[in-house]
């Protein structure tokens, strides 16, 4: 085995009753050792997931990662925890993704569930636990976002008189913003005046509140320059 150090080290155990039993234990071992997982063969789909979901928690977006951690406890861990993580067969899959949508859950939030089982399964697979991935064909096909129809000029016009006329609170002007410059809400509500250069007519976005549990850290975006396409 690799240490921090960077030196080979030797670990030795004993006490399996085969020599099929030892080999089978090295191959446990490699397998921890190169995926961080333990994929032994008493290990469960609920063990299995919630071992994956540690491995994601410092590469994954903190509002990625809430996601993943919701659809493990909430929706896979009560529907598949109990099978071994070589167990689960398409039917499996296809039947619980038919059972959400006949209670009146979405097809996006079944999507989004079955998608990370998925993910999760084909880590599974590169350690050859299981061979083959059965996720990858029931889940759901990623559903259509309906389409968005953008105002015209005189539509955006015609609203920001409206709500001067109505309202003329300072929520007027962050319609105006957003209508000029297309930026998100959340871009929007994270601007600083020292962002703000209006002598250039020039925003930089480098913020964008985002809402997460509590305890998990918000990164700040990558900065963004919106400026006057005039200019």
């Amino acid at each position: 085995m690799a240490s921090a150090d960077g030196r080979r080290r030797q670990q030795c155990r004993s006490g399996y009753p085969t020599r099929k039993a030892a080999c089978q234990a090295l191959e446990h071992a490699l397998d921890y050792e190169r995926t961080g997982l333990n994929l032994d063969d008493d290990l469960t789909v609920a063990g299995y997931l919630t071992e994956w979901l540690r491995t994601k928690q410092d590469v994954l977006k903190p509002t990625t990662y809430a996601r993943y951690r919701d659809h493990v406890h909430n929706d896979l861990i009560p529907a598949f925890g109990r099978l071994k993580p070589s167990d689960p067969r398409e039917r499996h899959l296809t039947g619980w993704n038919g059972a959400e949508l006949a209670r009146g859950r979405g097809r996006t939030s079944v999507y989004r569930a079955g998608a990370t089982l998925s993910s999760a399964l084909n880590t599974a697979v590169r350690t050859r636990r299981p061979a083959d991935n059965p996720a990858c064909f029931a889940v759901m096909p990623r559903p259509f976002a309906p389409e968005r129809i953008c105002w015209t000029p005189s539509q955006a016009a015609a609203f920001l008189r409206h709500n001067h006329d109505a309202y003329g609170d300072q929520l007027a002007d962050a319609f105006e913003v957003l209508l000029g410059t297309g930026l998100r809400r959340g871009e929007l509500l994270g601007l600083h005046w020292p962002e703000v250069h209006l002598a250039e007519q020039m925003l930089l976005v480098r913020w964008s509140p985002t809402a997460v549990p509590a305890g998990l850290p918000v990164r700040p975006r990558r900065a963004a320059r919106v400026s006057n396409p005039g200019n």
